[in-house]
């Protein structure tokens, strides 16, 4: 029986608090184990790419044109398992027929919003290039980079279409775990090709991510028994979707800038700049997969079914003690990364090309990019709420606190600190954007239940 059937016959009985967060746990284990294995593979690809490549023009071209590629293929697929879950869940309640339906219609949107916006960032390759780069041979790599990676918002949201399906009937590991062939795939790219120079990253890059896509859409066909396509089915959910996708789409866009953001202003700060803020956030980047995004995907699943069951003491156990739970444990490993921060770049990135004042700049920035995960994990509990709830506008307003205090901080600090400060501003930002994030969803919790749970 799949855990989202459990789930179910779970909620017939008493649906106390501690329930919940039991099976918030099993699952969040299971995205836990996948994110893990995934995150694995990529810090060892990136120790590889430190040791072949170092820290350099081309490094920095490559970083800062995936940011970009990313933050597009953000925009257009992560906000798909806030929306659809919920939505999934309910059409699978009410018949099979229209859980098919209504899946083959989000996979025909989702890939057409990628197709466009692959093309609209292939379009504007050329301008993005000179503004984020220079008009010389460094901006005319990072144009070649950018166009390389039009393809990753298809990519993307055909895999993220298929993680919806898959976690919303309960195979959350195996709707994560196909991530871990994306960095084995560029690694073997990287070393069957023998030249080191031009485009290399970036189309070792985009092999990655193809796989991932090819191998996810096999799981989502075997999962929905056939080929996804468009249905002319009206039921009202399609509507409901789009209203709660356009400001997630608004939200998630505003929130997917900060990486970009904070790339940006360390291009100012010379040669490398981007490469070591972009080392020292893929080291941070395992904790947040660990513990933000599975607590997110987790609690917006099991959140769906305590809210359709009316079991509003399951929603305050996550409000009061879950949020708390995962607030601790984001502290724990924030000062777990500050004590062990110059050991663990130095066993991860530091080899061939990668020297000791690379590794020590990296370990400086990321002490000061850390003190954030208490606060991401927190705020993640609350997000998983919210996109249960479909308060998908409120939280537009917690993205844009956090990115524009990421933009003022950053111009501020970037000068006298360097990239320390740029990671200081990020730092501050998650703070400022999880404080919003607590005011507005349990505002928004009292007024739908007002009664004491």
């Amino acid at each position: 029986m799949s855990e989202a059937v459990a789930t179910r016959a779970a909620g017939a009985g008493s649906g106390s608090g501690p329930a919940i967060t039991a099976r918030v746990a099993r699952s969040g284990g299971a995205i836990v184990a996948a994110l893990l294995l995934a995150k694995l593979f990529s810090t060892l690809k990136e120790s590889f790419v430190a040791q072949a490549f170092g820290v350099g023009r081309e490094v920095d071209a490559y970083v800062l044109a995936s940011a970009l590629s990313l933050w597009v293929a953000t925009i257009v697929g992560n906000g798909i398992d806030g929306v659809a879950i919920p939505l999934l869940k309910q059409a699978q309640a009410n018949s099979e027929e229209q859980w098919r339906a209504y899946a083959g219609q989000v996979f025909c949107i989702v890939c057409a919003f990628g197709a466009a916006a692959g093309a609209v960032l292939w379009w504007l390759a050329p301008p993005l290039g000179r503004w984020l780069g220079d008009s010389g041979a460094f901006g005319a790599q990072l144009v070649a980079s950018i166009r390389v990676f039009a393809l990753v918002p298809l990519l993307n949201a055909v895999a993220r279409w298929s993680a919806a399906l898959l976690q919303q009937r309960g195979h959350f590991f195996w709707a994560n775990a196909a991530d871990c062939a994306a960095p084995l795939v560029a690694v073997l790219v990287i070393v069957a090709w023998p030249w080191r120079g031009g485009l290399l990253l970036a189309w070792a890059q985009l092999a990655g991510i193809a796989a991932v896509a090819l191998l996810m859409l096999l799981f989502g066909v075997r999962e929905l028994g056939a080929w996804p396509r468009w249905s002319t089915q009206r039921d009202g959910l399609l509507a409901l979707s789009a209203r709660r996708y356009a400001p997630a789409v608004l939200g998630t866009t505003i929130g997917a800038a900060k990486p970009l953001l904070v790339r940006a202003l360390a291009g100012g700060l010379g040669t490398g700049a981007i490469a070591v803020l972009g080392y020292a956030d893929r080291v941070v980047a395992v904790l947040l997969a660990l513990i933000g995004a599975a607590v997110i995907r987790s609690v917006t699943t099991h959140a769906a079914d305590a809210i359709t069951a009316g079991r509003w003491s399951e929603i305050d156990h996550l409000l009061r003690r879950t949020s708390l739970l995962a607030f601790a444990a984001g502290a724990a490993g924030a000062l777990a990364i500050c004590a062990l921060a110059s050991p663990l770049v130095s066993v991860l990135l530091q080899r061939g090309a990668f020297t000791a004042a690379d590794a020590a700049a990296v370990t400086h920035t990321l002490r000061w990019l850390v003190p954030h995960l208490p606060f991401f994990c927190y705020a993640s509990i609350l997000i998983g709420i919210g996109y249960a709830m479909g308060l998908q506008r409120l939280l537009v307003i917690s993205a844009v606190v956090g990115l524009a205090v990421c933009a003022m901080a950053g111009l501020l600090l970037r000068q006298p600190l360097g990239t320390a400060g740029i990671a200081m501003a990020a730092s501050l930002a998650f703070v400022a954007s999880a404080a919003c994030t607590h005011l507005l969803v349990r505002a928004e919790v009292k007024r739908r239940h007002p009664q004491p749970v």
